[in-house]
């Protein structure tokens, strides 16, 4: 047998099978063995060895943004016979799991941004550091679901955005004649329209005590959409745009000023999923509908008007 630096034949030299020790300062080679007999020797096998240093971990998983004065959980994937070395930023102090794949990080009023950094080990070596970088304050909201047209003088239009982890509160702002009837502070906002409101961007953005998000914005158009003012009696004409819709849905339906306008929507088994009120204006009016709850199929969204009511299929996608 012929043997890497620094090895050591244990037992079984001259023989198939040999026990060997690595020590200190292998770092691989090139293990080779030939077989012999009174008559010669034959050719020589190989195989080349290797020091088992441990990879570099996995990606960290765990909260980027909004981790704010607050306690959080890191993790890298576990593998066997491997331990786990963390360091923290400033400010970040590790309350438990240093030395295996999860870490529970307290986070202190001092902590603005900095990065987590982990490293793989064993009896061989070290492996080089994986990386997250991590920040106080809240990201930047997705983006806001919601109309990109409406009718002016239209009340009751939702807009939303999904919630930003660590966020403890949203602002939000529009154009000209946009009014927020509900939900400022919120992820989700309910808005009205003014007869005169312009078109713009509904913007939101995320905070916690550590700082505030830059805004997301949406660019909407406000359009004057006719209306009859000769005090005549009108048709209700229900119409539900889009159809088949996904997030939201607007029904526009003409009135008389002042008719109480009654919404319902059922689903195929006759179960109410949803109730509203509203007192009409002259003509057209519009009522904004949040479909973010409603399973995918087919509803009936029904109107009930001075006494008439008229209803039509919706299918949610």
């Amino acid at each position: 047998w012929t043997i890497p630096a620094n090895t050591t034949i244990l037992s079984g030299a001259g023989t198939s099978s040999i026990s060997l020790r690595f020590n200190t300062g292998f770092t691989g080679g090139t293990l080779a063995v030939t077989a012999s007999n009174s008559c010669g020797s034959s050719a020589s096998l190989s195989r080349s060895l290797t020091l088992n240093t441990p990879t570099t971990p996995a990606a960290i998983i765990g909260p980027a943004t909004g981790v704010c004065r607050g306690t959080h959980t890191y993790s890298v994937t576990a593998v066997a016979g491997v331990g786990y070395t963390w360091t923290m930023p400033s400010g970040a102090t590790i309350l438990s799991g240093q030395g295996t794949s999860s870490v529970q990080v307290q986070f202190s009023t001092s902590f603005s941004k900095g990065t987590i950094g982990v490293r793989a080990t064993n009896g061989c070596g070290t492996s080089t550091s994986r990386s997250l970088s991590v920040n106080a304050a809240v990201s930047i909201p997705g983006v806001i679901s919601g109309p990109s047209s409406i009718c002016k003088g239209t009340a009751g239009v939702t807009f939303s955005v999904s919630p930003v982890y660590g966020a403890t509160s949203y602002n939000w702002t529009g154009p000209s004649g946009a009014t927020f009837a509900s939900g400022q502070g919120t992820a989700a906002v309910s808005v009205n329209f003014s007869l005169s409101a312009a078109s713009g961007y509904i913007r939101a953005n995320a905070s916690n005590a550590c700082g505030t998000s830059s805004y997301q914005r949406k660019s909407i158009t406000l359009t004057t959409c006719p209306r009859v003012t000769d005090g005549t009696s009108l048709p209700m004409e229900l119409s539900l745009i889009p159809n088949p819709a996904t997030d939201q849905v607007e029904l526009r339906y003409n009135a008389n000023e002042g008719e109480s306008a009654q919404i319902t929507v059922i689903n195929v088994i006759g179960q109410e999923i949803y109730a509203g009120q509203t007192t009409a204006e002259q003509g057209i009016n519009t009522l904004s509908i949040d479909l973010r709850k409603f399973h995918r199929g087919v509803y009936v969204v029904s109107l009930r008007l001075a006494g008439e009511v008229q209803s039509k299929r919706l299918v949610v996608e």
